[in-house]
């Protein structure tokens, strides 16, 4: 916190700061119990992965407590410790990507538009499942929401399921274990 406001003096006298003792969020919303009139709250979390999914998890849970101005300002290293020794011209340490999160972001970007015969999706879906081809898979899955709901009557393109999946993706519940593949299940 001391690193923060070092780097942001301006005005640093207006604000409320919460140290979050690492990643947890009880000394956040204790503080914020005893402060009821605060509606704004910016997230300074360390630009790693617990750092990450720890500022994911607090906005969700201060979403569902009412507050509707939340932000996050990431450092552009590390931590804020880091960006202060980046300006003094000492070694640092930099910003450590959370590389589910990207992976995901990634491949979700990169999906394409897959067309679908109506009258195979059991037995394509089968096929793309077995296939352990992930990309394949969700693009058909993709493909089939599309064709049922514009059976329904909604309109759902493409472009528009990416940006739902990108904007509800939660890397903080993404604690998915990587599947093998067919091969080394083989030879175990």
């Amino acid at each position: 916190m001391l690193s923060f406001i070092t780097l942001y003096q301006k005005d640093w006298q207006q604000h409320s700061y919460i140290a979050m003792n690492g990643v947890y969020e009880s000394a956040v919303l204790k503080a914020l119990e005893d402060h009821s009139g605060l509606r704004q709250v910016c997230l300074c979390t360390d630009n790693d992965e617990g750092g990450i999914e720890a500022a994911e998890r607090l906005r969700d849970i201060l979403a569902e407590k009412g507050y509707t101005e939340i932000f996050r300002l990431a450092p552009q290293q590390k931590d804020w410790n880091e960006c202060l020794k980046q300006l003094h011209g000492t070694e640092y340490l930099t910003a450590v990507p959370h590389e589910r999160r990207e992976l995901y972001l990634q491949s979700v970007t990169e999906l394409n538009e897959m067309k679908i015969n109506p009258n195979r999706i059991a037995n394509d879906l089968i096929s793309a499942y077995n296939s352990a081809d992930r990309i394949r898979l969700a693009e058909f899955s993709l493909a089939a929401s599309e064709h049922f709901l514009n059976i329904a009557g909604e309109e759902f393109p493409l472009e528009k399921m990416k940006n739902r999946l990108i904007a509800e993706y939660k890397c903080y519940l993404d604690k998915v274990l990587q599947r093998p593949n067919s091969a080394s299940c083989k030879a175990q």
